[in-house]
This record gives structure tokens, sequence and C-alpha cells, in this order.
């Protein structure tokens, strides 16, 4: 499978990824120190190297995935809503983490069949030229790792 849904759960110093579209699948956690006494991702280096592991395990078990779209959803420190540098943080996470795909949710806790209902849904029709060029991007950034 050439593609992966995955759904990223953040707390407090803990993420935890499910892969959406296999609902046989363990979910993966990991607990690392990356948040502060205000914000979820006090430590971004430290919270992409927890989720770049996560994610490469979630696309590996027998042939790896060459895309992962990801729901990243926040569930700590969320009161008053998320500032707009906190979203921007959440989502260039993902992203630098390998995700071809970032939807940002700050919802209730989504099911499987939810999390694939959010990253199949049809978006503007300029969808392709976004996800070609995130596609891109993500592959220079492969590259240059």
């Amino acid at each position: 499978m050439l593609l992966k849904y995955l759904y990223i759960q953040v707390r407090e110093n803990q993420i935890v990824v499910q892969d959406a579209g296999n609902p046989a699948a363990q979910p993966l956690q990991a607990d690392s120190v990356f948040s502060s006494q205000r914000l979820l991702i006090g430590d971004f280096e430290a919270a992409l190297v927890c989720l770049k592991q996560l994610m490469d395990k979630a696309r590996r078990p027998i042939l790896p995935a060459l895309f992962a779209h990801v729901v990243i959803h926040p569930l700590e420190k969320i009161e008053g809503g998320l500032a707009p540098l906190e979203e921007r943080a959440l989502i260039e996470l993902a992203e630098q983490a390998g995700a071809a795909k970032a939807i940002l949710w700050t919802g209730p806790i989504l099911n499987n069949a939810e999390v694939l209902e959010k990253l199949t849904r049809k978006g503007p029709k300029n969808l392709y030229a976004q996800w070609f060029s995130a596609w891109i991007t993500s592959l220079c950034q492969r590259w240059r790792a």
C-alpha cells in the first residue's frame, strides 16, 4: 500500500499514533519530554524526533508506505483554543515528520472511520496541486535528511 492514514494524538509529553486504515493495528506510543509548562509543544525538535520514529514504525510493517496522510489531534493544553502559532507548530510537526498531508483536529476523539472520512473528503478543486506540492516538499526534506 502506497498510502497510510494515521491518527496522531498529542498529550503532554506523550504521542500516540494509530493506523486508521488498519483497525487490527495496535496504537504506537512514545513518551518524551517535549512539553513545557504553558505549551503542548515546548521543544519542537524533541517532539519531531519522537513523532518521526513513531511514523516510521507505523509506515513499515511489511511494505513501507510512501505517503502518510495524518490527522493530528492535541488533547491537552487547548483551553481557550489554540493560537495560530500553536496550530502551525502542530501542522509543521506532522509534515516534517513525513506526512504528505496533515489536518489539525481539536474536537472530540475520533474513531478510525471518522479519521478516514476527514482524510479522504474531497476538498477544493486545487487539492491535487496542494498534494503534489506537499509531496515534492516531503521528498526534498527526506533527501536532505
